[in-house]
């Protein structure tokens, strides 16, 4: 009788999914908030966004992770600190999230990517980039991200 039990328990609790949204502005940012949403009317979902994000977005049943990042790259990969981002991946672990959806690339995601033991996959809105909306420097981290 207990086997019965665990197993109609286990049917009953909500999957939990951590959605990434480090662009954390404009079109994806909207995106993210609208999966989000959406997703939170059949799951726990965790949502994984920059500091400088508008978080009124997001239903209230959401949580939200926030992690600090300037509102552009360059100054994200050269100003973030390593230790913010462990300390999140030990949060998400203590979560024990069933999915993770990168909603975009960033260059912390190959980290993040490499430490998740749960199934994840990536949601790419633009995979060729608009010409002048990327600097160089963007570009090659991009192609890096691209080749993983």
């Amino acid at each position: 009788m207990k086997n019965c039990e665990n197993v109609v328990k286990t049917k009953t609790e909500k999957k939990k999914i951590v959605l990434f949204g480090l662009n954390g502005r404009g079109g994806t940012l909207h995106y993210c908030s609208r999966l989000a949403n959406a997703l939170s009317k059949l799951a726990s979902v965790y949502v994984v966004l920059p500091s400088y994000s508008d978080k009124s977005l997001f239903e209230k049943d959401i949580y939200i992770l926030s992690i600090y990042a300037p509102p552009n790259i360059v100054k994200t990969a050269t100003a973030t600190c390593s230790f913010q981002h462990r300390k999140l991946m030990r949060k998400i672990k203590d979560i024990k999230p069933d999915y993770a959806i990168f909603l975009d690339d960033h260059p912390w995601y190959a980290y993040y990517s490499k430490k998740l033991t749960c199934k994840f996959g990536f949601v790419i809105n633009d995979p060729r980039f608009h010409s002048g909306d990327i600097s160089f420097f963007e570009k090659i981290v991009t192609r890096a991200f691209h080749n993983i």
